[in-house]
Formats: structure tokens, C-alpha cells, sequence
């Protein structure tokens, strides 16, 4: 029976037997059962920003990053910790209670049967947490992985080992649910560069390359006068020998074969991250003296680089910057990264450099007061902070 009087909501949660809604102006109404004074309000709560039902109590983020909670206190789930600080989230188990504090700390209270309240130790910085309504607790890494601790009776703790990436959790009783996002392997195929000859080798220049701790791999395709101990081509990356003798003898490369041959190199994740810290690749195939197209109508020759970027999440909201592009982030340049990101650092021409074209687009508005751009340190206006925050970021966005 929802209130005829709550007026615009922007968040409500379910207890046992109560509703809590937290509306828009920062007010919170609860209704439902009130035996243990789960629907009580407190007089003095103030503006509040979040909101959980337990089992039989409601907790309360204030604007302020103060937690509150009243209700059933069987367990001490209402107890908050004195030296919890400012939170940004909270969750309401059955009898106990979670919260993610500002630096992405997790703190856990009340009942802990279970284990459901003993916060890993090894526990990295966390985006969100979720509290069961049985006896145990998850959360998800700012990385985007998750993990929970507490009762395992029905394998709700036991995080599968090739889960990857998540962007949300949550939990029943007894079971954890987890929405995955995949990053997709991220691929740059190069243009036809036959015709190749000694005299002619070809490169290939990648560029907004993002990060990536699993390595790459690079595919050679060539259709050409190839596949003896003098007809082979040599790969290198940012002048680096990755391969050489690539379709020579015992290959199985001939002249101007039928169907052109094929090879994938694996480029180690130190050695691509080493080379790839500018954001930008080039990839030269050199024929061997006697390795030339010439004579094959149907020549060929394409270098393919393949990896997948590791999870980023440059605005800290918890999400993988490409689900949030998903999901309606602007990213006009179409690379992968949010603009407001790219434009924090001060790339304000979104080309995924901090250069001087933006150090000109910065000047050209200096001293003006809401500018339409350009306001790095958010005072308003384009003044000597804003210069320092482009300035320190000069180089690649990453």
C-alpha cells in the first residue's frame, strides 16, 4: 500500500515485511509491518542519499556519508561502528549489515554466524557489496571481480574461476547473481600492402592502443613469390625483430600460391605493454632480397594485431568504461574511452593526446567565466589551475 502522499521517488527497497522510498527532495517513508520499528523514522536522520531493508531494519547513507539504522537490533545489525566514517553504499542483510566506505573499504556488522560479517583481509578497493538475505556477503571490486565470504552450503561463495569482468551484484538467500561485461578483443587489420618487394617494405601504424596485461598477437597474411631459404619476410614491431623467416622454406609457402599463407605471433604482455605505453604501434614487414609480389596478379599482404584491453573505469564509478558506453556514456570518437575522461585530462580536441593544440583551445578562453569547455579544476572559469592539470597530463591520454 503505497502511500497516496510520497510523492517522486528515486530509490525504494524491500525488507521482510516493510518498503522504505527514498524520494527525491532526500526524505525517507518506510510502511509495511512495524514490529520492531522498522518503519520509524528517525526525526533527526536529515537529507539522506541511500537506503536498505533488512530483515526486519532500514539502514541510511546521509548526504553527509553518515550511516544510520534503526529497526530490529537483535544482532546489533543497527549498530554502526563509530569509526566506520563517510560511506558511499550500504546493504541490509537479514540480521546484518554492510558498508562501503569512501576509499572503497568494506565494513560489515551484526549477525555473523557464518562468517558473513569477517571482511577479507586481502579484500582490494570495492565498487559496491551486496548482503544476503541467509548468511553471506559479496562484493565487486573496482577491477571488476568479485568475492564473498560467509555460509557456502549451496556454493553461493564460490566464485566461478572464469566469471570475468562484472559490472553488478547481487544476492537470495542462498545463491549470488553476477552481470558480466566482456571486453571485447579490440582488432586493427591493416590495408592491402601488396605490392612488397626488398626494395619496398611496407609498415603499418596502430594508434589509441589501451592497456592490456594479457599480451597480444600479430597475424601476417602474404600471397607472393615466397617459400624458399631466399623468399621469406621479417616482421618488427617499433623496430624490434618479432619474427624472421616467415614463409620460407618448409613453410609451406609458395609462388604466388592458391591460397595465401598465414601466421600468428604471440607478443608477451610485458614486451606489448613496453611497447605500446604511447598508446601507438608500427609494424614494418621487410621482404628478403629475392621475396617480391611482382608477377602475382593476385598478391596480398595484411598484418592483423589482436588483444584485449584490461577492465578500466576512468570516471571510478565502478563500471567498465565500454559498459558505460553501452549503456549511454557519450563517446563521441568512438575510442573506447569516455569523453568527460578524455576531456578531464585535458585532451579537449578528444584525439587522445594532451598537446598543444589544447593548450591553444585552453588559452583562447582564458578568463572565461562558464566556459564551454576547458574548466579542468571545475572553479568555472579558465585560469592557471586548469593549465597545470593539462600540462601535468601532457602526452597520451590513457
Amino acid at each position: 500500500n503505497v502511500p497516496n502522499d510520497l510523492g517522486a521517488c528515486s530509490a525504494v527497497a524491500a525488507g521482510n515485511d516493510h518498503t522504505v522510498a527514498l524520494r527525491q527532495d532526500g526524505a525517507v517513508r518506510a510502511w509495511g509491518s512495524n514490529s520492531y520499528g522498522q518503519c520509524n523514522i528517525p526525526a533527526d536522520l536529515g537529507t539522506v542519499v541511500q537506503i536498505a531493508a533488512g530483515g526486519y531494519h532500514t539502514v541510511a547513507i546521509r548526504q553527509d556519508g553518515v550511516v544510520r539504522g534503526w529497526g530490529w537490533n537483535s544482532e546489533g545489525q543497527c549498530n554502526v561502528p563509530n569509526d566506520l566514517g563517510a560511506c558511499t553504499a550500504v546493504t541490509a542483510g537479514s540480521r546484518h549489515t554492510v558498508a562501503l566506505r569512501l576509499g572503497g573499504e568494506v565494513q560489515a556488522w551484526g549477525r555473523n554466524l557464518e562468517g558473513e560479517c569477517d571482511v577479507p583481509a586481502d579484500l582490494e578497493a570495492c565498487a559496491s557489496v551486496a548482503a544476503s538475505s541467509g548468511f553471506h556477503t559479496v562484493a565487486l571490486l573496482q577491477n571488476g571481480k568479485v568475492r564473498a565470504w560467509g555460509a557456502n552450503w549451496n556454493g553461493q561463495s564460490s566464485v566461478p574461476t572464469d566469471l570475468g569482468a562484472c559490472v553488478a551484484i547481487a544476492t537470495g538467500g542462498y545463491h549470488t547473481v553476477a552481470l558480466t561485461y566482456s571486453v571485447a578483443p579490440s582488432t586493427s587489420t591493416s590495408p592491402e600492402l601488396a605490392p612488397f618487394s626488398f626494395a619496398l617494405p611496407r609498415t603499418f601504424a596502430i594508434t589509441g592502443i589501451q592497456a592490456t596485461s594479457t599480451g597480444a598477437t600479430l597475424t601476417v597474411t602474404a600471397r607472393g613469390n615466397l617459400g624458399t631459404t631466399t623468399k621469406f619476410l621479417t616482421v618488427k614491431i617499433d623496430g624490434v625483430t618479432l619474427a624472421t623467416n616467415i614463409f620460407g622454406a618448409g613453410s609451406g609457402a609458395a609462388n604466388c600460391a592458391a591460397t595465401a599463407s598465414t601466421a600468428t605471433f604471440t607478443i608477451p604482455p610485458a614486451q606489448f605493454a613496453s611497447l605500446t605505453a604511447d598508446g601507438a604501434l608500427e609494424v614494418r614487414v621487410e621482404p628478403s632480397l629475392n621475396a617480391t609480389s611482382d608477377g602475382c596478379a593476385n598478391a596480398s599482404l595484411t598484418v592483423e594485431l589482436n588483444y584485449t584491453r584490461d577492465f578500466y573505469d576512468c570516471n571510478g564509478n565502478g563500471n567498465d568504461d565500454g559498459c558505460d558506453i553501452v549503456l549511454g556514456a557519450v563517446d563521441e570518437n568512438h575510442n573506447g574511452k569516455l569523453d568527460s575522461c578524455e576531456l578531464a585530462y585535458g585532451d579537449l580536441n578528444l584525439d587522445g593526446y594532451v598537446n598543444g593544440a589544447d593548450l591553444g583551445g585552453l588559452l583562447s578562453l582564458w578568463g572565461i567565466q562558464d566556459p564551454p569547455y576547458g574548466d579542468l579544476d571545475g572553479n568555472r572559469q579558465i585560469n592557471g589551475a586548469d593549465l597545470g592539470v593539462l600540462l601535468a597530463h601532457w602526452g597520451p591520454v590513457p
